[in-house]
């Protein structure tokens, strides 16, 4: 069975009425940076619950979540522009696993990321292969590191004592880029090797979530069963 979407086009996720008054308190100096972080997550958090409370089945229950921001995925347009950045949710029930992406602009002068549409989409435990552990070469900070040891090393005998310090940063970023990829979970789907890619998996929230999906995937393998509603 293929996975059902919903969501997408319309208003954006920061125009929510209780996301849009958090960022006027933020604004007016009711909220510090810390607590306003802390009460958004929160609200963001509640509202991808009720976007997905309409499509749960009768008894159908969320056991789990998992929030993360992935990063900016470009560069800015102009220097020091603040942008928003790509983020996720997955929610675990006990019939499916569901994941919630949207662009999040946390500080209110921050334009929306490019190419980056808000997607409600969910998957059976019966399609889920398993999770896996994966692991991805930090090509950006390698190129930067070896940029930064060439340039040091074209202009040591005139940087002075800049030149050792500048070369060595260099070379810790790039032996640190090699020695130290970044690791990631992947849901992977039945006959595919593509699936979500999940970040923070390290974290209580992303264990509790992925835990639920090893175990329900590998039960629904065993059974048959994976949370797929009756036909009738």
């Amino acid at each position: 069975m293929t996975s059902d979407s919903a969501g997408g086009a319309g208003r954006r996720v920061d125009d929510e009425p209780g996301l849009a008054a958090l960022a006027e308190r933020f604004a007016v100096g009711d909220l510090n940076p810390k607590r306003y972080a802390r009460l958004r997550q929160d609200a963001l958090a509640a509202l991808g619950r009720r976007k997905i409370a309409p499509l749960l089945l009768p008894g159908e229950t969320i056991l789990a979540e998992h929030h993360w921001v992935e990063g900016h995925a470009r560069l800015p347009e102009a220097p020091f522009a603040e942008t928003g950045q790509a983020a996720g949710t997955l929610y675990a029930s006990d019939r499916r696993l569901f994941r919630w992406r949207f662009h999040d602009c946390p500080s209110p002068s921050a334009s929306p990321p490019p190419d980056i549409e808000e997607t409600l989409e969910f998957r059976w435990y019966a399609e889920i292969a398993g999770v896996e552990r994966r692991r991805s070469f930090r090509w950006g900070e390698a190129v930067a590191g070896l940029a930064i040891a060439g340039f040091a090393w074209l202009l040591l005998a005139r940087l002075g004592v800049t030149g050792p310090f500048l070369l060595a940063v260099g070379v810790f970023g790039t032996v640190h880029a090699m020695m130290v990829p970044t690791r990631y979970a992947t849901v992977v789907f039945d006959g595919s090797d593509d699936g979500w890619p999940v970040w923070a998996g390290a974290t209580d929230s992303g264990r509790a979530v992925l835990g639920e999906v090893s175990r329900r995937a590998a039960r629904s393998i065993v059974s048959g069963e994976g949370g797929l509603p009756s036909r009738r």
